[in-house]
């Protein structure tokens, strides 16, 4: 076995391993640095997604909204027509219940005795405001007479709707629920002078 090495190999081994390992710190290095531009770029480029899908969600909330609102306050309001409707269409029917069997059963008549009818009428109410009670006369008598037995009469209950966001103001302003009612007299009837009379609002 040749132990004895020539002083030029010696010299030549050492560069080549000093080449190798400059070449080794020289990759590492661009390694560290590529790894490092690698877990940086991600952050910048989920920060950027993330305002875009901020500024994404701000603009579809204010496209939608407006649509949801609508939606939203629509039910309401429309729900809360409906049940002044079945108030309404109540309180007809409790009236003509009432002027049917010539309510109330004392000496009252004529006017008196209608707006008895309509101020009962008006305390049976819950949900609407403002309501007026009318009383007609179908029967086809003389216009003093009151109605017999027998006849028809006709009670008619009306109201404004009372809103309660306004968000429809342009549509259900100004709107009145009204219901109409005709019944036959029981008992001789002592409340009309043949024609349409219509009792003061509910208060």
């Amino acid at each position: 076995m040749n132990l004895y090495r020539h002083p030029s190999e010696s010299n030549t081994a050492v560069g080549q391993y000093a080449d190798q390992s400059s070449h080794m710190v020289i990759s590492g290095d661009a390694a560290a640095w590529t790894r490092a531009r690698q877990e940086r770029v991600p952050l910048r480029v989920r920060a950027a997604s993330t305002c875009e899908e901020r500024g994404a969600v701000i603009v579809e909330f204010a496209l939608l909204a407006p649509i949801f609102f609508a939606v939203l306050f629509g039910i309401i309001e429309f729900g809360w027509a409906f049940g002044q409707s079945l108030d309404v269409r109540h309180a007809a029917r409790e009236a003509a219940r009432l002027t049917a069997v010539n309510w109330p059963a004392d000496a009252s008549s004529g006017v008196t005795q209608m707006n008895a009818i309509a101020a009962e009428v008006c305390g049976r109410l819950n949900l609407a405001e403002g309501a007026t009670v009318s009383f007609t006369d179908l029967g086809g008598g003389t216009p003093s007479s009151s109605p017999d037995q027998g006849e028809t009469f006709r009670i008619r209950v009306s109201a404004p709707f009372d809103q309660i966001t306004g968000f429809f103001d342009w549509i259900l302003g100004g709107v009145t629920i009204s219901s109409t009612v005709d019944a036959r007299m029981e008992v001789d009837g002592t409340w009309s002078n043949g024609g349409t009379y219509t009792a003061p609002a509910c208060r």
